[in-house]
């Protein structure tokens, strides 16, 4: 499988303590500072992408639930018009059988 260099690889690193002990081990505390300045400011910009992603989702998502809550309503409205005509039809064609009996 190739790579290309704009893939995103996501690895699960578990290293123990001793690892990251002998990896801090003989820098500077000015150093590790930089390192942990460094760390927490790619988490926070992960975080904020994370969530202007999940503002795009949710945005998308409402204006598709506006777009079939109107839809709804205009099925709605019709088959109300619809039902309403079919009454005036069935009102039409009714015959009151007292009718025919006075007419007779």
């Amino acid at each position: 499988m190739s790579e290309s260099r704009r893939d995103v690889i996501e690895q699960q690193l578990d290293p123990t303590d001793d690892f990251k002990a002998s990896l801090l081990s003989g820098m500077s505390p000015e150093l590790i500072g930089d390192i942990l300045t460094r760390g927490l400011s790619f988490y926070q910009h992960q975080i904020t992408n994370e969530l202007e992603l999940l503002h795009d989702i949710v945005k998308d998502q409402e204006q598709e639930y506006h777009c079939l809550v109107g839809k709804f309503e205009k099925h709605k409205h019709q088959s109300e018009l619809d039902m309403n005509d079919l009454e005036t039809k069935i009102h039409g064609i009714w015959i009151d059988p007292r009718a025919l009996c006075q007419s007779e």
